[in-house]
């Protein structure tokens, strides 16, 4: 490192023009004689030194700093004592969820944080994701509530599974016995499985079934393994009329048509109950294929992968459906899909 030192000293003198003569008996003499007697003598020219540390010029003053205050949370209270139900009222506006509560736009708090989560219901519809004006709710012991976004209606925690739909939420009672209840957006009661006469004809364990639904037709599963759609007043899809009431296997509706397999053929219904299509080519001709085709191929490539793959439940992930929790889809009768909702965070 020294024998370069000397080098770029004359260099850097060569360069900014001064008197080479000069300058270099200026470095001489400055330099390189002293650091030649040094080294004959056996001392270091080297300095331990600290370099000096440069740092901006600024005055500070902290005579208008003030000592530290924790904030203070300001809220309200609907009530003082423990709410761990909410209480419906009109008043209230747009409610927010809170650490497993609801609190109002303006801070009151009218539902402490008794609840495992709070999620807005959702679901899949041909178009995307749609979503209600409907939270549901789990408490400790992982029973579910529905209410309204703006409070004016609620549930209690008396639930054990709720699906989202398109005509509202689909609170279910007791799954074995089929029994469930449909509340609409506003509160309303869409439909009580209780007052179905086809109640007893369907599959126990199946009512979650009627969560697939477009148009106002809901799909079911019949005893027997058979399918078909019924409407919110309990009627089913061409039970008064000489068309086709059940069918071997049927997929949801969608966009107006649900792809159905009678005597082992596949073809198309309407929400009237007629057959709108036979094929998938001529489908594909009119209306350039569609959702309903698309689930149609879908469903078969699922059965034959089934078919070679033991074992048929699979956990899935279902925004807006299971609540932003996993959900358990497992097979129904004759293959179709029915989605379950664990009570526990799996």
């Amino acid at each position: 490192m020294k024998k370069l030192i000397i080098p770029a000293l004359i260099l850097a003198l060569i360069l900014s023009g001064c008197s080479f003569t000069e300058q270099l008996e200026t470095v001489k003499t400055e330099y390189i004689d002293p650091a030649v007697e040094a080294a004959k003598n056996g001392e270091s020219t080297r300095t331990d030194a600290e370099p000096e540390v440069s740092a901006p010029n600024v005055v500070t003053s902290r005579e208008r700093l003030t000592d530290y205050v924790a904030f203070d949370f300001i809220y309200t209270r609907a009530q003082d004592e423990l709410i761990s139900q909410l209480k419906p009222s009109n008043n209230y506006g747009r409610l927010l969820p809170f650490a497993g509560g609801l609190v109002t736009e303006k801070g009151e708090i009218v539902l402490d944080p008794v609840c495992s989560f709070v999620a807005t219901a959702a679901y899949e519809s041909a178009s995307g994701l749609k979503y209600l004006d409907i939270y549901i709710l789990e408490n400790g012991e992982g029973m579910l509530a529905a209410c309204a976004a703006d409070g004016s209606w609620c549930t209690g925690f008396e639930y054990t599974g709720i699906l989202p739909m398109e005509l509202g939420v689909l609170c279910i009672e007791d799954d074995e016995a089929n029994l469930a209840v449909c509340y609409a957006e506003d509160g309303s009661v869409v439909f009580d499985t209780a007052d179905f006469g086809e109640l007893y004809n369907l599959q126990p364990g199946s009512i979650s079934s009627l969560a697939q639904c477009e148009g106002g037709l809901m799909s079911i599963v019949y005893v027997n393994g058979q399918k078909g759609f019924i409407s919110a007043d309990g009627t089913v899809l061409n039970r008064a009329s000489e068309l086709a009431s059940f069918f071997e296997d049927a997929l949801p509706f969608s966009n107006g048509l649900a792809a159905v397999k009678n005597s082992g053929v596949w073809g198309y219904i309407s929400t009237t109950g007629e057959y709108g299509f036979r094929g998938g080519e001529q489908l594909r001709r009119k209306s350039g294929g569609g959702e309903a085709e698309r689930r149609l191929v879908r469903h078969r490539q699922e059965r034959r992968r089934k078919a070679r793959i033991p074992g048929r439940h699979r956990s899935e992930h279902r925004p807006g459906l299971c609540g932003g929790r996993r959900c358990v889809l497992h097979d129904g009768a004759g293959g179709g899909h029915v989605l379950r909702l664990y009570r526990r965070t799996l």
